[in-house]
């Protein structure tokens, strides 16, 4: 795109946006032991005069940081408030429990309207509410933004295995409670050596498939599956 035409494309979505109450929007935050990053952040909000798309992957021990921005428009923001507020945003409870795997941080804010809950291991519960309003958010963020894929190109040769999958019907692949880009098959995905737990969620809808797989080293293990 030539660089007049980008920054007037920027500029009319911060003017569609610009009628927006600052501070609306809704921001995740995931931490727990099941991921490999200290702080896993993903925001839709009005902030700096726009409609602001973010993603933020911080590794521990101040290892470094990850991050991408992008722009949407006012109807955006608007279409997830209203689809996140009908999932019970402002009204869901926290859900807690000991020992959790993945613990996320819900912050909603609508006008007048602001609500906070923290939900243990949503991918495992009962009230699919708590996923759906998390997918939402992650999927609307992941569209404008892209993947941000940065565990895998962290590794060195001798820490890790490949894991090769297929699975009918395709899905969407979350593991040790992070979220992977993109649908089956995949066929060349980096984890580091050991135990590992995947879950497969049918792109048409459904409950998740968990299972178990060991990585070895220097391998390919490779999983093949029907998703009934």
């Amino acid at each position: 795109m030539p660089r007049l035409a980008f920054c007037l494309t920027l500029a009319a979505l911060a003017g569609a946006a610009a009628a927006a109450p600052p501070g609306d929007g809704v921001r995740l935050r995931l931490t727990g032991p099941a991921t490999p990053y200290a702080e896993v952040t993903y925001a839709v909000a009005f902030r700096r005069g726009a409609v602001i798309a973010e993603v933020d992957k911080a590794l521990a021990a101040g290892f470094g940081r990850r991050g991408e921005v992008g722009l949407l428009t006012r109807d955006d923001l608007s279409g997830l408030l209203d689809a996140v507020e009908a999932l019970g945003a402002f009204t869901l409870r926290d859900r807690t429990h000991a020992d959790p795997r993945t613990v996320w941080r819900i912050e909603t804010r609508r006008g007048q309207k602001a609500h906070t809950v923290v939900v243990h291991d949503p991918e495992r519960g009962a009230d699919g509410r708590y996923r759906a309003l998390i997918e939402r958010v992650r999927g609307l963020v992941e569209q404008t933004v892209g993947p941000v894929p940065w565990r895998d190109a962290m590794l060195l040769p001798e820490e890790f295995g490949r894991l090769r999958l297929r699975s009918t019907p395709k899905a969407t692949l979350t593991i040790d409670g992070v979220p992977w880009p993109g649908t089956t098959p995949m066929n060349d995905v980096r984890l580091t050596g050991g135990a590992h737990r995947l879950e497969l969620t049918p792109v048409g809808g459904g409950e998740p498939h968990v299972y178990d797989v060991r990585v070895e080293i220097g391998k390919t293990t490779s999983l093949v599956v029907e998703l009934k």
